[in-house]
Protein backbone atom coordinates (compact mmCIF):
# COMPACT_ATOMS: atom_id res chain seq x y z
CA UNK A 1 0.00 0.00 0.00
CA UNK A 2 2.73 2.47 1.06
CA UNK A 3 4.33 1.96 -2.82
CA UNK A 4 1.21 2.26 -4.30
CA UNK A 5 1.14 6.09 -2.40
CA UNK A 6 4.57 6.90 -3.14
CA UNK A 7 3.99 6.15 -6.62
CA UNK A 8 0.87 8.31 -6.62
CA UNK A 9 2.43 10.92 -5.00
CA UNK A 10 5.38 11.38 -7.64
CA UNK A 11 2.74 11.34 -10.11
CA UNK A 12 1.24 14.22 -8.63
CA UNK A 13 4.37 15.30 -8.42
CA UNK A 14 5.53 14.63 -11.65
CA UNK A 15 2.43 15.79 -13.72
CA UNK A 16 3.15 19.20 -11.32
CA UNK A 17 6.23 19.39 -13.02
CA UNK A 18 4.97 19.13 -16.54
CA UNK A 19 2.50 21.60 -16.18
CA UNK A 20 5.19 23.97 -14.81
CA UNK A 21 6.82 22.84 -17.96
CA UNK A 22 4.34 23.75 -20.36
CA UNK A 23 4.14 27.12 -18.25
CA UNK A 24 8.18 27.89 -19.53
CA UNK A 25 9.79 27.15 -15.65
CA UNK A 26 13.41 25.79 -16.69
CA UNK A 27 13.76 24.85 -12.72
CA UNK A 28 11.06 22.33 -13.32
CA UNK A 29 12.42 21.00 -16.18
CA UNK A 30 15.80 20.51 -14.32
CA UNK A 31 14.39 18.49 -11.91
CA UNK A 32 12.61 16.06 -14.04
CA UNK A 33 15.23 15.35 -16.04
CA UNK A 34 17.65 14.97 -12.94
CA UNK A 35 14.95 12.66 -11.62
CA UNK A 36 14.81 10.51 -14.77
CA UNK A 37 18.20 10.97 -16.69
CA UNK A 38 20.19 7.55 -15.07
CA UNK A 39 16.95 5.46 -15.38
CA UNK A 40 16.28 6.58 -18.59
CA UNK A 41 19.78 5.85 -19.54
CA UNK A 42 19.99 2.36 -18.22
CA UNK A 43 16.83 1.75 -19.77
CA UNK A 44 17.76 2.99 -22.98
CA UNK A 45 21.38 0.87 -22.86
CA UNK A 46 19.24 -2.46 -22.97
CA UNK A 47 18.14 -1.69 -26.66
CA UNK A 48 21.24 0.19 -27.80
CA UNK A 49 23.59 -1.43 -25.91
CA UNK A 50 25.89 1.90 -25.78
CA UNK A 51 25.58 4.55 -22.52
CA UNK A 52 27.33 7.05 -24.69
CA UNK A 53 24.35 6.81 -27.19
CA UNK A 54 21.67 6.06 -24.97
CA UNK A 55 22.58 9.21 -23.05
CA UNK A 56 22.42 10.92 -26.41
CA UNK A 57 18.17 9.64 -27.15
CA UNK A 58 17.48 10.63 -23.33
CA UNK A 59 18.87 14.19 -23.83
CA UNK A 60 16.96 14.20 -27.26
CA UNK A 61 13.53 12.98 -25.59
CA UNK A 62 14.15 15.97 -22.98
CA UNK A 63 14.94 18.40 -25.66
CA UNK A 64 11.69 17.21 -27.35
CA UNK A 65 9.33 17.83 -24.46
CA UNK A 66 11.14 21.17 -23.70
CA UNK A 67 10.76 22.61 -27.43
CA UNK A 68 7.15 21.35 -27.67
CA UNK A 69 6.31 22.21 -23.78
CA UNK A 70 3.29 23.89 -24.58
CA UNK A 71 1.44 21.38 -26.84
CA UNK A 72 2.92 18.46 -23.89
CA UNK A 73 -0.23 16.62 -22.32
CA UNK A 74 0.47 13.84 -20.24
CA UNK A 75 -2.81 12.39 -18.34
CA UNK A 76 -1.47 9.46 -17.31
CA UNK A 77 1.79 8.52 -15.37
CA UNK A 78 4.67 10.69 -16.24
CA UNK A 79 6.77 8.26 -15.67
CA UNK A 80 5.88 6.04 -17.71
CA UNK A 81 5.46 8.65 -21.14
CA UNK A 82 9.24 9.12 -20.51
CA UNK A 83 9.94 5.03 -20.53
CA UNK A 84 7.84 5.10 -23.85
CA UNK A 85 9.15 8.04 -25.34
CA UNK A 86 13.03 6.65 -24.73
CA UNK A 87 11.93 3.32 -25.77
CA UNK A 88 10.93 4.81 -29.17
CA UNK A 89 13.86 7.05 -29.48
CA UNK A 90 16.00 3.46 -29.25
CA UNK A 91 14.32 1.37 -31.35
CA UNK A 92 14.25 4.54 -34.26
CA UNK A 93 17.88 4.87 -33.53
CA UNK A 94 18.45 1.01 -34.03
CA UNK A 95 16.38 1.24 -37.38
CA UNK A 96 18.42 4.23 -38.63
CA UNK A 97 21.46 2.45 -37.73
CA UNK A 98 20.54 -1.03 -39.19
CA UNK A 99 19.61 1.07 -42.34
CA UNK A 100 22.57 2.97 -42.43
CA UNK A 101 24.52 -0.10 -41.85
CA UNK A 102 22.87 -1.69 -45.05
CA UNK A 103 23.77 1.20 -47.25
CA UNK A 104 27.86 1.38 -46.21
CA UNK A 105 27.43 -2.16 -46.80
CA UNK A 106 26.07 -1.76 -50.45
CA UNK A 107 28.27 0.91 -51.07
CA UNK A 108 31.62 -1.40 -50.30
CA UNK A 109 30.06 -3.86 -52.68
CA UNK A 110 29.34 -1.34 -55.01
CA UNK A 111 32.92 0.20 -54.91
CA UNK A 112 34.64 -3.35 -54.69
CA UNK A 113 32.38 -3.95 -57.67
CA UNK A 114 33.53 -0.81 -59.41
CA UNK A 115 37.10 -1.09 -58.69
CA UNK A 116 36.99 -4.74 -60.15
CA UNK A 117 35.53 -3.15 -62.84
CA UNK A 118 38.04 -0.49 -63.73
CA UNK A 119 41.05 -3.17 -63.08
CA UNK A 120 39.31 -5.30 -65.90
CA UNK A 121 39.05 -2.17 -67.58
CA UNK A 122 43.10 -1.29 -67.05
CA UNK A 123 43.83 -4.94 -67.72
CA UNK A 124 42.20 -4.56 -71.32
CA UNK A 125 43.80 -1.38 -72.16
CA UNK A 126 46.72 -2.75 -71.43
CA UNK A 127 46.42 -5.96 -73.63
CA UNK A 128 45.01 -3.69 -75.92
CA UNK A 129 48.36 -1.08 -75.86
CA UNK A 130 50.62 -4.47 -76.02
CA UNK A 131 48.80 -5.37 -79.35
CA UNK A 132 49.48 -2.20 -80.90
CA UNK A 133 52.70 -2.11 -79.97
CA UNK A 134 53.56 -5.31 -81.95
CA UNK A 135 52.36 -3.53 -84.97
CA UNK A 136 55.15 -1.25 -84.74
CA UNK A 137 57.67 -1.55 -87.24
CA UNK A 138 60.74 -3.53 -85.72
CA UNK A 139 63.20 -1.08 -84.90
CA UNK A 140 60.82 1.27 -84.04
CA UNK A 141 59.15 -0.98 -82.01
CA UNK A 142 62.18 -2.11 -80.11
CA UNK A 143 63.61 1.57 -79.94
CA UNK A 144 60.30 2.34 -78.25
CA UNK A 145 60.70 -0.36 -75.55
CA UNK A 146 64.10 0.42 -74.58
CA UNK A 147 62.92 4.19 -74.15
CA UNK A 148 59.29 3.91 -72.58
CA UNK A 149 59.20 0.50 -70.62
CA UNK A 150 63.37 -0.11 -69.54
CA UNK A 151 64.26 3.52 -69.29
CA UNK A 152 67.08 3.67 -71.10
CA UNK A 153 68.12 6.99 -72.05
CA UNK A 154 68.43 8.04 -75.75
CA UNK A 155 72.05 7.97 -76.23
CA UNK A 156 72.87 4.71 -74.61
CA UNK A 157 69.66 3.61 -77.22
CA UNK A 158 71.56 5.22 -79.89
CA UNK A 159 75.06 3.35 -79.06
CA UNK A 160 72.73 0.41 -78.69
CA UNK A 161 71.33 0.24 -81.97
CA UNK A 162 74.51 2.46 -83.56
CA UNK A 163 71.99 5.05 -84.63
CA UNK A 164 72.18 9.10 -83.84
CA UNK A 165 69.99 10.07 -80.91
CA UNK A 166 68.20 11.86 -83.89
CA UNK A 167 67.10 8.89 -85.22
CA UNK A 168 65.82 7.89 -81.86
CA UNK A 169 64.18 10.73 -81.44
CA UNK A 170 62.43 10.03 -84.63
CA UNK A 171 61.34 6.27 -84.15
CA UNK A 172 59.97 7.45 -80.16
CA UNK A 173 57.99 9.90 -82.43
CA UNK A 174 56.79 7.54 -85.15
CA UNK A 175 55.92 5.10 -82.17
CA UNK A 176 53.46 7.66 -79.93
CA UNK A 177 52.08 8.68 -83.69
CA UNK A 178 50.92 4.82 -84.64
CA UNK A 179 50.21 4.04 -81.00
CA UNK A 180 47.81 6.83 -80.77
CA UNK A 181 46.15 6.02 -84.34
CA UNK A 182 45.63 2.56 -83.18
CA UNK A 183 44.53 3.31 -79.60
CA UNK A 184 42.33 5.76 -80.88
CA UNK A 185 40.31 3.10 -83.08
CA UNK A 186 39.00 0.81 -79.56
CA UNK A 187 40.20 4.17 -77.17
CA UNK A 188 38.37 7.33 -78.56
CA UNK A 189 36.92 8.86 -75.16
CA UNK A 190 40.90 8.87 -74.61
CA UNK A 191 42.15 11.57 -77.36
Amino acid sequence: MKDFQASQKNNINDLQLIEKIRNGDYRAFRLLFETYHTPLCNFSVSYVSQYVIADDIVQEVFIKIWEKRRKLFISGSVKSYLYTAVKNHSLNRLKSEAIRQEHTHLFSVIQDESIVDSEIELEEFRNYLFQCIEQLPPRCKDVFLESRFKGSKQEMIANTYDITVKTVKAQIGKALKMLKDCLQISYPEYF
